[in-house]
């Protein structure tokens, strides 16, 4: 069964998703209040990368993680979903219906 999330939750998670993905491939690092580029080398991931390039070019070092969660959040988590939901389907982990999902 599928929960409800809000936009903004979802938004959030996928944003914490990419950050953590770069974190495990020592790329970045971050503690409560400031984030650090550790290895500014492309991951060769077409979903890490952009955001991690975004991250890269438009973000100073140090600057408030939750800053930087919140703007990644802003501009980047429908490319994340997209970009995603396409590598699922490319893979066969899922697959596209017309159908909808049954309500309670």
């Amino acid at each position: 069964m599928f929960l409800p999330v809000e936009k903004v939750t979802l938004d959030y998670a996928l944003v914490g998703a990419v950050m953590m993905d770069l974190a495990f491939e020592d790329r970045m690092d971050t503690d409560l209040t400031r984030f650090m580029v550790v290895d500014p080398s492309p991951t060769g991931d077409t979903t890490l990368d952009p955001v991690f390039r975004r991250i890269r070019e438009g973000i100073d070092e140090g600057k408030d993680t939750r800053a930087v969660i919140q703007m990644l959040a802003a501009e980047e988590a429908g490319t994340i979903q997209d970009r995603t939901l396409n590598s699922l389907l490319e893979r066969g982990i899922v697959e596209r219906r017309e159908d909808s999902l049954p309500t309670r």
